[in-house]
């Protein structure tokens, strides 16, 4: 298991996870090209990236969240209530939003 804190705190929080070949990252609060720096920084290939789980619908929880869904085509993994809370929840990611039923269990 890998665990990447990229940002924490008021101004942003996004955290890259690896377990068993899985990579997520989760939340997307500072904007895209300071994730991607930051993944990039740790060795990371933004590419490589399986889906954004998003906590919920604070700003410093989405902030980078549309760009860096759109640049590397990653699904963004939320509850309907969090994805609702964006823009209505329906301009999203253009289709990749799936909605989640409580939480992701592994």
């Amino acid at each position: 298991m890998q665990v990447t804190v990229l940002a924490s705190g008021s101004k942003g929080n996004s955290v890259y996870i690896e377990l068993d070949g899985v990579r997520l990252l989760i939340d997307a609060g500072i904007s895209a090209a300071r994730i991607t720096k930051a993944l990039r920084a740790n060795e990371i290939d933004p590419q490589t990236i399986d889906a954004i789980l998003l906590t919920h619908e604070h700003i410093d929880h989405v902030r980078g969240l549309k760009t860096l869904s759109k640049q590397y085509h990653l699904p963004i993994l939320a509850t309907r209530g969090t994805l609702a809370g964006i823009d209505g929840g329906s301009r999203v990611c253009g289709g990749y939003a799936l909605y989640l039923r409580g939480f992701l269990r592994w």
